[in-house]
């Protein structure tokens, strides 16, 4: 690209400021000086430029940004990164519209009503003006209007239109994180405003979605590895659905984390995810992922028949959400029960889980892990204990390449 602007140096200060620094200076050193000046700029400019964040109401917001790149274009080549702080519907459009060849990342974040809004015909002018970014593997788009402790409930949600698709169309992603936003409406926008080739990291967490929006999102994917999903009081697909959307990655999924919370749809059959053999770190409802386990008669055959073998990590949620601590004969089955699932899998390891390393639990209130059990589970070499609900463990360890180096041998009980 070529460039328009010189960088700032030291010939673009202020005069008086200048003028000061030449005074002290002897003539025979001032041809070191621009040397030296011009060598820390080149060095320390790229860096300083490489993320560049904005401020929601002040001069350094979106609309600012969009002016600073307009009128420095040399700037352009140095963005890898944007973290920004507002969703200017206007704005953000005008971003996308420069030529960015080395962005990789944006965070749009925004907390509280949208107020820079603009019309659907706007949108579909300044859509006309947005270029590929080539190299943009990470997009992040979380817009909270309700508080973070609102009653799911009653949670309103951003409504994105049809115009508003192409703001994920960037052929090169990766990962997509969506978060607190209506999608419903992208279920009619065209095949190739989702071109989803390459994404391996795909989470959604509290947001209005369709089952048609997942399948155009996840159709042209091809090595999902990754796939979080945290949604309370509905599900857009049936657990038969949702097996048959993620069928295609039972050979690449590596992570799933079901956070369905308060969900009641009726299922009783739960999912079955033997067949999925490279999961290492799953969390889930017992219920989601073991169906009717409270009655099951032979509950090791029922785990055994449900989970993937090489599970690393299990976290299981909502464990005992609604625990009544009155004393009574259900609140003391209630617990008897949990304490029990998590026995079986410590006790029969070797047999359900032979490479599990953590068993983790949630929404645990005042459960009591007997001393017996948690000595079972050191013996047979696996760390138990209950994690808060806002704990994501994903060690390092199991998400490099090496997670399939030593499939082969089994772990010692």
């Amino acid at each position: 690209m070529t460039t328009l602007y010189e960088p700032p140096c030291l010939q673009t200060l202020a005069p008086e400021i200048y003028k000061m620094i030449m005074e002290e200076l002897e003539t025979k050193e001032w041809f070191s000086l621009m040397l030296t000046s011009k060598a820390i700029n080149h060095l320390t400019i790229p860096s300083f430029y490489q993320k560049i964040y904005t401020r929601e109401k002040t001069a350094c917001d979106t609309r600012g940004l969009v002016r600073l790149l307009t009128e420095k274009p040399w700037i352009r080549d140095l963005v890898h990164y944007f973290v920004i702080d507002e969703m200017d519907e206007g704005a953000y459009r005008e971003l996308l519209g420069f030529d960015l060849p080395n962005l990789e990342a944006v965070l749009l974040q925004h907390e509280g009503k949208v107020k820079l809004k603009i019309d659907e015909e706007e949108k579909e002018r300044l859509n006309q003006s947005i270029i590929p970014k080539p190299r943009m593997v990470n997009f992040v788009l979380n817009i909270m209007k309700n508080p973070w402790s609102y009653p799911p409930e009653h949670r309103s949600y951003p409504r994105f239109t049809i115009n508003d698709a192409i703001l994920f169309k960037h052929s090169s992603l990766t990962r997509l994180r969506i978060s607190y936003v209506d999608l419903t409406a992208l279920e009619n926008a065209s095949d190739d405003m989702f071109p989803f080739e390459n994404l391996t990291h795909l989470l959604i967490e509290i947001s209005c979605i369709s089952l048609g929006v997942f399948k155009k999102m996840l159709s042209p994917a091809k090595k999902l590895a990754v796939f979080r999903f945290h949604q309370e009081l509905h599900l857009p697909f049936s657990f038969k659905e949702f097996r048959e959307l993620f069928w295609k990655f039972r050979r690449t999924l590596r992570v799933l984390k079901l956070e369905w919370r308060r969900i009641q749809d009726g299922e009783t059959i739960g999912l079955d995810l033997s067949d999925f053999p490279a999961l290492r770190i799953l969390l889930g409802d017992p219920e989601v992922l073991f169906g009717q386990w409270k009655t099951c008669p032979d509950l090791v055959d029922q785990l055994k028949r449900r989970l993937p073998p090489k599970i690393r990590i299990l976290t299981l949620i909502q464990f005992c959400w609604r625990n009544v601590d009155d004393g009574s004969q259900q609140a003391a089955w209630d617990e008897y029960g949990y304490v029990g699932l998590l026995r079986t899998i410590a006790q029969n390891k070797r047999e359900i889980l032979p490479y599990l390393k953590y068993l983790l639990y949630q929404d645990s209130d005042k459960l009591t892990i007997p001393d017996e059990l948690a000595e079972r589970a050191e013996e047979q070499k696996i760390d138990l204990w209950s994690a808060e609900s806002c704990y994501d463990p994903d060690p390092l360890e199991y998400l490099s390449s090496s997670w399939s180096n030593d499939d082969e041998a089994q772990e010692e009980s």
